[in-house]
């Protein structure tokens, strides 16, 4: 019996050890406290309700009536009673209670953020942490707050771009996201390093000159400025910029012959970098990348957006000026198309693709004649003018129902390039237009001999003149002409079908008369012909 009852206390203790516990003993009608510290639950590992004698010995283990009785509190008043540990095993003889615990966190690991709402406001979320306490009774849980645009939230007010790691650089171009009519750019992105901007002069990280910043470089320990790529720095930041796991605000700016760099949403807050260069570049476009071991998530201001140009004729079936957004246009009841686009798409710098829709009532005709100059003064440009009107008239609705156009170009003499019943096909029309060529190249020019041509020589039955017809003049001018050409512009407005539009220098637009009536059947031209003086 001896033997048995020193088993008893050997298995006891041997637990204890086994499990590397400290083991706490009381005698029966004996109470002792333990505790453990705030947001920490006291567990029992193993407890023991035993005797051990010369004549008798038993055990319980009461492990989880001990837990049931402490209810994994912070702290524990254990009693060694039969009342409290469920019955007597040694009814007669002293008996001990023996246990050990350790205490664990109320709190498990973080659990998910949050939704973030749908425009991805400057709105914090949380994220709590997880009770595992096993009676749920952990009281409130701790949380942690975060923007939604630390997360990443991004929402049609910004553009959402990602770059692999490999060391390419991505143009913002296809995303309508360019330099030019821009300063400075404030963005948000995350990375574990590398984070590359190229400011190029071309669309293209091979060709042009380039400003380059980069935060986060050498494992995100220093930033850098630099005039080209690959070159060595103007400026550097050393230290960490880029959390990683979160997204960074930052900001660069080009500006007078200054580049600067810095961190936050508001640019000149924070500058970590400058750098002044004598022989400012120009900047055109953006590029990003990311390496060296890293991917990257970027948010860019989608700021870009095209304005309609519609008269009163025109409604706007399908609205969408984003970029490359397509909207859709159509000529209100009673009016017809007889010139521009009925589909036009925004694209960088908020220039809509094609020309305005224009309508006119149903039963209107037009007649155009451009009178071109073509002389010494516009043969560096000639090419390129003819095919921006080849490009305007392709886009006219031509057809003996609705338009027919005609060219006259001139210098010191005229010659009639394009009768009105010469093409019947906007197409055919438009590639005419463009092949046709400069033949003197005077250094003298007489404005009033091509507006006389124009309106006795032109407007013939021969040549496709139809006298229900409105007809339109539009003079394109570059160079000052002793022979103005004044009565014969008076003249053509005599007519009330008759309007007449001047592209050019200041000085025509006096002269041949710059304000207009409108009139029945108006075709407004809203997109002028560029000439470089």
């Amino acid at each position: 019996m001896t033997a048995v009852i020193h088993l008893v206390s050997l298995i006891i203790g041997l637990i204890c050890f086994v499990q590397q516990f400290d083991c706490t003993t009381i005698s029966e009608g004996s109470t002792s406290y333990s505790a453990c510290s705030s947001q920490n639950y006291l567990q029992i590992t193993y407890a023991s309700w035993y005797c051990s004698s010369t004549f008798y010995s038993n055990s319980w283990t009461v492990t989880s009536t001990v837990n049931s009785n402490c209810n994994y509190n912070t702290a524990c008043t254990l009693q060694a009673t039969s009342s409290w540990l469920g019955g007597d095993p040694c009814p007669g003889y002293i008996k001990y209670l023996e246990w050990s615990y350790s205490c664990h966190s109320f709190w498990g690991s973080w659990g998910s953020w949050d939704p973030c709402p749908g425009d991805c406001t400057t709105h914090n979320i949380a994220r709590r942490r997880i009770c595992v306490k096993p009676n749920g009774e952990c009281g409130s849980a701790p949380a942690d707050y975060k923007s939604c645009k630390e997360l990443g939230c991004y929402s049609s007010s910004e553009i959402s771009r990602n770059t692999p790691n490999d060391n390419i650089y991505y143009s913002l171009t296809p995303d309508c996201f360019v330099a030019t009519g821009r300063t400075s750019v404030a963005f948000r992105a995350r990375a574990n390093n590398n984070l590359h901007i190229a400011l190029g002069s071309e669309d293209s990280s091979s060709s042009g000159t380039h400003y380059v910043i980069v935060f986060g470089h050498s494992s995100n320990t220093v930033s850098l400025l630099r005039f080209a790529r690959g070159s060595s720095s103007c400026d550097s930041y050393t230290g960490s910029v880029l959390r990683q796991t979160y997204f960074d605000e930052f900001w660069f700016s080009w500006s007078g012959s200054y580049l600067r760099a810095g961190r936050g949403s508001a640019v000149g807050s924070d500058q970590i970098m400058s750098c002044y260069h004598a022989t400012p570049y120009t900047v055109n476009f953006i590029m990003i990348a990311t390496g060296s071991g890293s991917s990257g998530e970027w948010r860019f201001p989608n700021d870009v957006a095209c304005k309609h140009v519609t008269n009163s004729y025109v409604s706007i079936t399908i609205d969408d000026t984003s970029c490359n957004g397509i909207s859709s246009y159509a000529c209100n009841s009673g009016y017809k198309q007889v010139a521009g686009n009925t589909q036009r798409t925004c694209g960088f710098g908020g220039i809509l693709s094609g020309y305005p829709l224009v309508c006119s009532v149903s039963t209107c005709k037009i007649d155009i004649v451009f009178i071109v100059e073509a002389s010494a003064h516009t043969s560096s440009i000639h090419s390129a003018l003819m095919a921006a009107i080849g490009d305007l008239a392709g886009s006219l609705q031509i057809s003996t129902s609705n338009i027919l156009a005609g060219v006259i170009t001139y210098d010191d003499t005229v010659d009639l390039n394009i009768d009105l019943n010469d093409y019947y096909s906007a197409s055919t029309l438009d590639s005419s237009i463009t092949s046709i060529p400069i033949s003197n190249a005077a250094s003298t020019v007489n404005l009033a001999e091509a507006l006389r041509v124009g309106f006795y020589d032109f407007f013939t039955l021969s040549k496709g003149n139809r006298f229900t017809a409105f007809r339109y003049f539009v003079v394109i001018a570059k160079t000052y002409s002793s022979q103005t050409g004044a009565t014969v512009a008076d003249q053509i407005r005599m007519n009330l079908r008759n309007q007449l539009f001047t592209v050019g220098k200041y000085e025509i637009h006096f002269i041949l008369g710059k304000k207009m009536q409108k009139k029945p059947c108006q075709l407004l031209f809203y997109e002028k012909i560029e000439i470089p003086y």
